[in-house]
């Protein structure tokens, strides 16, 4: 046996093997360097010309790569526990049915947002149906509040003043100090909404801005939003090579 171990040794010499190259012998394991070979044996290993190996940089190096993936493996799930606490909900998608329209039916379904600015409750969710025989659209609307704890279930009803073969428009005023007009356009399908101060001189509606611009939104696109802000940056770097990986 310890021959025929020379005798590898020796051929390994006289052809150079690569650097990687193991031999096993006793249950050790030992690294080959660059040209050179190595004899594992019990406790420290011994180059061929007698010298003494560097013990066992396999496993060394092995053990720092499983520590480092088990680090990064939890960065991962800390960073997925911080979005989900902060978006606790995923939103509906958005749909607006208008084949019905010339029948006086028409409907939407999706997530209001404001055109530059952050809602105060920006999960939630809305479906409006409009009816042109009754001369309403009614929007029933789903919400979390208070740090998102609260579910609110909400029904309002705006009366309608013009439907034609392009859009339908319609306004309420139940606010005290706001009036909300909504208009969905038939081609585009779009549902956009302008909020105006019914008394801007009213000191109890002196914090309102002037205009509010709302769109009818994919809630899908809004939890998506919501979620890439919600990312701590450490947890951006933690993400980065999957997002590398996988582009």
């Amino acid at each position: 046996m310890r021959n025929a171990a020379w005798r590898m040794l020796r051929w390994i010499r006289a052809n150079r093997m690569p650097t990687g190259l193991v031999i096993v012998e006793g249950g050790d394991v030992a690294l080959v360097p660059d040209g050179e070979a190595c004899f594992a044996v019990k406790g420290e290993g011994k180059m061929a010309d007698g010298t003494a190996s560097r013990g066992r940089p396999v496993w060394r190096i092995l053990k720092w790569i499983i520590f480092a993936l088990v680090a990064w493996v939890l960065v991962l799930i800390a960073a997925g526990n911080e979005i989900d606490s902060k978006v606790p909900a995923l939103l509906p998608m958005r749909s607006v049915f208008t084949d019905i329209w010339d029948g006086g039916y028409a409907s939407a379904e999706g997530t209001w947002t404001i055109e530059g600015a952050k809602s105060a409750s920006p999960f939630q969710t809305s479906s409006v149906t409009c009816r042109r025989r009754e001369g309403l659209c009614k929007e029933a609307r789903a919400k979390l509040v208070n740090d998102n704890d609260y579910l609110v279930a909400e029904m309002e009803e705006y009366r309608i003043q013009k439907w034609d073969e392009h859009t339908i428009v319609f306004t309420t005023e139940s606010a005290t100090c706001a009036r909300y007009t909504y208009t969905l356009d038939r081609a585009s399908k779009a549902l956009v909404g302008v909020r105006t101060l019914k008394a801007p001189d009213d000191p109890r509606c002196a914090q309102l801005e002037d205009r509010l611009v709302l769109r009818l939104e994919d809630g899908l696109e809004v939890h998506r939003r919501a979620r890439a802000e919600a990312m701590p940056w450490w947890g951006e770097i933690a993400y980065a090579p999957l997002r590398a990986l996988f582009r």
